[in-house]
């Protein structure tokens, strides 16, 4: 998932948070492979999920479910699945 120098201060994803007028403790969760082979992170600023795909620095809102636990067992389940994640592009 990278170090201090993607996950840390002054790093790709706090980067990226910045130019999207976001910033805080950046906590990376885990890292996902998209059955289109993009992967993906999954990670929390503030108390908010996010996705984040660092092929092209998109950025998305996990708007529901909102809870870590939710967002994770609706991952896991093979209905819905991530179809079952809703986002807002950031």
């Amino acid at each position: 998932m990278g170090g201090d120098e993607y996950w840390g201060e002054g790093g790709k994803v706090s980067e990226v948070l910045e130019r999207r007028g976001l910033s805080g403790n950046i906590k990376a969760l885990f890292a996902l492979d998209a059955g289109s082979g993009s992967p993906y992170t999954l990670f929390e600023v503030g108390g908010t999920s996010y996705f984040f795909t660092a092929a092209d620095d998109s950025l998305e809102r996990i708007q529901y479910p909102e809870e870590l636990a939710e967002i994770l067992g609706t991952i896991a389940d093979p209905d819905p699945g991530l179809d079952g994640i809703h986002t807002t592009p950031v």
